[in-house]
């Protein structure tokens, strides 16, 4: 995995908690904030957005994702931190599988994934067999 620097970790998660505190939660009242850092040393914050169709539902992670590719498409994501303020259990904290995909197409697979009050793991012990479309990382 490539270490992150603590505070570097440390800012992540406060921008991913300031990305929670703007969550559109009007139906489960989950809220959920992701922050990215770019190869540029950007940070992106997503929140997710629900929506009356389960469909239709934006999850923090792939939001940040892509303010960070409506920034610059050519974004190298380094790491990503999700939040879930409020959350009981670990697994209530942890990225869903859409979004851990998701990232598997846009991060390496060394990529650190800062999950708030439970750790750090790359992304492939969160995603280890993902499905492959053309090149494999």
């Amino acid at each position: 995995m490539n270490e992150l620097d603590p505070k570097v970790s440390e800012a992540l998660i406060l921008s991913a908690r300031n990305g929670a505190a703007r969550a559109v939660a009007s139906l489960t009242g989950v809220h959920v904030g992701a922050a990215v850092l770019t190869a540029n040393e950007d940070v992106f914050v997503g929140f997710n957005i629900e929506s009356a169709s389960s469909a239709g539902i934006l999850c923090a992670e792939r939001v940040a994702i892509v303010n960070a590719l409506l920034s610059d498409s050519a974004a190298r994501i380094l790491a990503l931190a999700v939040t879930v303020p409020g959350a009981k259990f670990d697994a209530q904290r942890m990225s869903c599988g859409t979004c851990r995909q998701f990232m598997m197409r846009y991060m390496s697979l060394k990529a650190p994934i800062i999950v708030d009050g439970v750790g750090e793991f790359p992304l492939a012990e969160l995603l280890p067999r993902p499905y492959l479309r053309g090149t494999a990382k």
